[in-house]
């Protein structure tokens, strides 16, 4: 990718999970202790930095599992979220500090609401963001979380530059026009 320099017209979007904050282990540990408090066997999974551990990782690890007890795992698991397991990028909020001052800087992020809230309070970033957009509306599957947040702000693609470190998502954006996206594995590649 080439060079990106934030300018005064630009929107800056940012996602949450390991792009602004890591919040892998913590996912990890949520899950794990989701999945002796649901009286599940022991759970012989061993925690790999590199691999995001989310729904679809939890459902190819344990592919047999009822569908009612993956639901309440997925309960238990929100309940068991701490924050505290999180970790800040502190590159990633020193430039949401820094242009957040000068622009509209908005929180896009497929994480439940509550617990986003609960990340970037505990970060103290929230007064940091013009915009928070969590998920999208449940009956709506076809949109990607860009697309819901181009159409819910209406702002062009063109307008916009993401932070991002999903490769899915990264794609997702590419796909309906977004071209200014920063990943935060590869930042030191840009001018801010």
């Amino acid at each position: 990718m080439e060079n990106i320099t934030i300018r005064p017209h630009h929107v800056l979007f940012f996602d949450l999970d390991d792009t602004l904050v890591d919040t892998n282990h913590a996912n990890f540990l949520a899950y794990q202790s989701a999945f002796l408090l649901a009286d599940q066997c022991d759970f012989h999974v061993t925690y790999d930095p590199s691999i995001r551990f989310n729904r679809k990782i939890f459902q190819q690890i344990f592919p047999d599992m009822e569908e009612s007890v993956f639901r309440k795992i997925i309960q238990l698991k929100e309940k068991q979220f701490q924050s505290t397991n999180t970790h800040l990028n502190t590159q990633m909020a020193d430039i949401l500090r820094k242009y957040s001052k000068t622009h509209q800087t908005v929180l896009v992020t497929d994480c439940n609401e509550n617990r986003a809230k609960a990340i970037i309070s505990h970060h103290k970033l929230l007064e940091y963001f013009s915009d928070l957009l969590f998920g999208r509306p449940e009956n709506n599957t076809e949109e990607n979380k860009y697309q819901y947040a181009i159409r819910t702000l209406n702002i062009p693609p063109a307008s916009i530059i993401v932070f991002e470190n999903d490769e899915q998502n990264i794609a997702a954006a590419q796909e309906i026009g977004i071209t200014q996206i920063i990943n935060p594995k590869k930042i030191n590649c840009y001018v801010l």
